[in-house]
């Protein structure tokens, strides 16, 4: 679990909840392939995704489609067709993303299943910087071990939660765990895009900050006080693990790959999701099941 200075993360929950995600995400992704989109608009030309070492899409970590001219570029991720090496601390990367959603899950706009049907990991990984002066979406370097993390932003004494994905020059990148609306008075005169944010509102200078994109952030509006990282602040360990089994569950049903993938899917969820956590895995484990068979 990544160690912040100053900060109060309860590192045996986050310990147990990641090495869960890791258990039932057993299929480390082998390759990247990018290949074109036939099935959506032109509008996102390209479709990325993970598969494992028997060649199988790894449905849980879903599909990202993507105009490659939007995408920022540092290089984070592949803009051209082809097979491509998983990049370094990208694995890593995505199971803290999983651990940290599921740990504040009952503070976001979705519960935690509809949102990865909905929107999946990658609307974390390509997430649109609506303050920004570019029409970018926002890729994580993954190199950096100390994101993400979860975090407390505070405009004018109001705070809001969000996921810091990362940094871009000299501010920090979060994602708003649900839909905020924010007055433009009470954002800092350091906020990026500031006036032009106030002057284009159509909510009467209150600015709406949406759960599935990314912003700009002074870092001195940032920071994680301790009773945000109580027990009663948190997704209790037990039902993290089996939202996340639930997920999974989904995710291989749904699974618009062929039937070999999905089959190798779905074992490699039942086999690894019993020893992986005790009580709370097999808790987890029946949920999976349940799932299937009510499908």
């Amino acid at each position: 679990m990544i160690k912040r200075s100053g900060t109060h993360y309860p590192r045996a929950y986050f310990d147990t909840v990641a090495a869960f995600v890791q258990q039932v995400t057993k299929q480390v992704p082998s390759e990247l392939v990018v290949s074109q989109d036939t099935s959506r608009s032109c509008m996102t030309p390209l479709k990325l995704y993970f598969i494992d070492e028997h060649e199988a899409r790894i449905s849980l970590l879903g599909v990202l489609r993507f105009d490659p001219e939007r995408m920022a570029g540092h290089g984070a991720l592949p803009l051209q067709p082809g097979r491509y090496p998983v990049p370094e601390g990208m694995y890593r990367y995505l199971v803290q993303v999983i651990t940290q959603r599921l740990a504040w899950n009952q503070h976001s706009d979705h519960g935690f299943a509809t949102e990865w049907l909905t929107h999946g990991l990658w609307d974390t990984l390509a997430c649109r910087i609506e303050n920004s002066n570019q029409l970018t979406d926002y890729t994580p370097s993954f190199s950096d071990s100390a994101f993400p993390y979860l975090a407390r932003v505070t405009f004018n004494g109001q705070p809001y939660r969000f996921q810091i994905l990362g940094r871009q020059h000299d501010y920090l990148v979060g994602r708003p765990f649900r839909e905020y609306h924010v007055d433009s008075g009470n954002l800092p005169d350091t906020f990026p895009g500031r006036e032009w944010l106030a002057e284009n509102s159509v909510l009467n200078h209150r600015l709406m900050f949406m759960s599935d994109c990314a912003y700009l952030l002074p870092e001195l509006c940032v920071d994680q006080p301790a009773p945000w990282f109580e027990p009663e602040s948190m997704t209790p360990p037990e039902q993290a693990c089996q939202m996340l089994a639930q997920v999974v569950g989904l995710s291989s049903y749904l699974s618009d790959d062929q039937p070999g993938a999905l089959a190798t899917s779905e074992r490699a969820t039942r086999s690894s999701i019993l020893p992986a956590l005790g009580g709370a895995a097999v808790v987890a484990g029946l949920a999976v099941l349940t799932v299937i068979m009510c499908l």
